[in-house]
């Protein structure tokens, strides 16, 4: 499971375990710390690729199949210049702020 991925089984994991691990953030802590297990040792570009598209569908409006699909094509396209293959990895603190930084923007939007 690698960083650099791209071909449909890598997508379909990115984006399989970004929609856990959204989900996970909502819910509960006992499902967080379930994702955390689930990221730990993995390559860190694809760790961030999950970790991207979790807060892309946490600022959705409403989490749909078409928007996981434009979360998990457009994260991966746009990470190919960035430092998701550098093999930088964030902490699971990072993480979990910048999902919180999702869900945030998100509610502001759906209460305007």
């Amino acid at each position: 499971f690698e960083g650099g991925g791209g071909g449909y089984v890598y997508l379909l994991a990115v984006g399989y375990i970004g929609r856990n691990l959204a989900s996970s953030f909502q819910k509960c802590a006992c499902g967080l710390e379930a994702s955390r297990r689930r990221l730990e040792g993995m390559d860190a570009g694809a760790a961030e690729h999950i970790a991207l598209v979790a807060k892309k569908l946490l600022s959705s409006v409403n989490g749909s199949k078409d928007e996981l699909v434009d979360a998990i094509l457009n994260t991966v396209s746009e990470s190919n210049d960035r430092t998701a293959h550098e093999g930088q990895s964030r902490s699971w603190e990072d993480i979990v702020a910048s999902l919180r930084a999702g869900a945030d923007s998100s509610d502001s939007a759906q209460n305007k």
